[in-house]
C-alpha cells in the first residue's frame, strides 16, 4: 500500500540480499520470486491505496485486511501456476500450497489492516494521506 510500482525494485533488492546473505534462492530463481512477491504489492497498491488514503477508521482496516490478505493469495497463487506449468508432477504441491497460504492470508489481512490504521494515525504522509483523528473527521462531518 506504500511502495506502488517500487515494490518490483525493493523485492528484487531483498532478494539478492537474501541470496547473498543466507544462500537461499538465487540467479536462477529471482527474476520469478520478484515477479511472485511484486506483483500483488502493485497489483493491492492500485486497488486498496485510495481507500487505505481517504477512509474512515473501520474502512481504512478492511482495506488494510483486504489488501494484507489478497498479497498474499496472489503470490500463492501465481506460485502455484508456476509450480503447474513446471510439470504435471507438482501439480499435488500446488494445491498445498494455495490451502497453506489460506491460514495465512487471514492473518496478514489482520496484521495489514492494524499496521494500515496505525500508519494513518501516527504517520499519514507515509501514505501521503490526512491524519487520521477521529475528533478531525467529526469536524469535517459538521
Amino acid at each position: 500500500m506504500v511502495l506502488g510500482w517500487a515494490a518490483f525494485p525493493a523485492m528484487l533488492v531483498a532478494l539478492v540480499l537474501q541470496a547473498v546473505f543466507f544462500s537461499f534462492g538465487g540467479p536462477t530463481s529471482l527474476g520469478l520470486n520478484t515477479l511472485v512477491m511484486a506483483l500483488p504489492a502493485v497489483v493491492c497498491y492500485y486497488l486498496f491505496h485510495a481507500t487505505v488514503c481517504n477512509g474512515r477508521e473501520p474502512w481504512v482496516f478492511a482495506a488494510g485486511f483486504a489488501a494484507g490478505a489478497t498479497a498474499i493469495f496472489l503470490g500463492a497463487l501465481l506460485t502455484a501456476t508456476a509450480m503447474l506449468l513446471a510439470g504435471k508432477q507438482f501439480g499435488p504441491f500446488a494445491a498445498a500450497v494455495l490451502v497453506g497460504h489460506l491460514p495465512l492470508a487471514l492473518i496478514e489481512g489482520f496484521v495489514t489492516g492494524s499496521a494500515a490504521v496505525l500508519v494513518r494515525k501516527v504517520r499519514p504522509e507515509l501514505l501521503d494521506a490526512p491524519l487520521l483523528d477521529s475528533m478531525h473527521l467529526e469536524a469535517l462531518d459538521a
